[in-house]
């Protein structure tokens, strides 16, 4: 039997995680083959290679999934290749919002989970006021972050 952990961090990693994929998911539709469903998040950056980038909006695009889904194919294609389609297929500015992106936490990881996850839940509740589901630009979004952190 598979069992979660209970601690603070690994709470708070699984409520920014699902944060994370709802907002992700909001676009509506896989950027690859445009199916409605069923859909997910997927990592440009890896969270093994850029676990720092982990919740970072422009670190995620929307593809179906399932098997056969896009999600599966571009895991099968290599991280360097997946790489190479996405900035082909993504705003240019998405891809320098999360080049430039440096994190550095300054607090206790719990702590930075629960602060994230509050982030995260006002740049959610900030989409689906303004009827902005599916259209938020890189530069919107990252309007609505930093609004969420002041």
């Amino acid at each position: 039997m598979n069992k979660r952990s209970t601690t603070p961090l690994a709470k708070a990693t699984r409520k920014a995680d699902a944060l994370w994929q709802e907002i992700v998911c909001m676009r509506g539709r896989c950027l690859l083959c445009g199916r409605t469903a069923p859909i997910c998040g997927h990592h440009i950056k890896g969270k093994k290679a850029r676990p720092d980038l982990r919740h970072s909006l422009f670190n995620g695009v929307c593809v179906c999934w399932g098997v056969g889904g896009c999600h599966e194919w571009l895991h099968a294609l290599g991280q360097d290749t997946a790489d190479a389609m996405l900035r082909a297929l993504c705003d240019d500015e998405q891809f320098a919002l999360l080049d430039e992106s440096r994190y550095e936490p300054s607090m206790g990881m719990a702590c930075l989970m629960e602060a994230r996850c509050e982030e995260l839940g006002k740049v959610k509740r900030a989409i689906i006021e303004g009827n902005r589901i599916g259209s938020s630009s890189p530069a919107r979004i990252a309007e609505l972050m930093q609004e969420a952190v002041e």
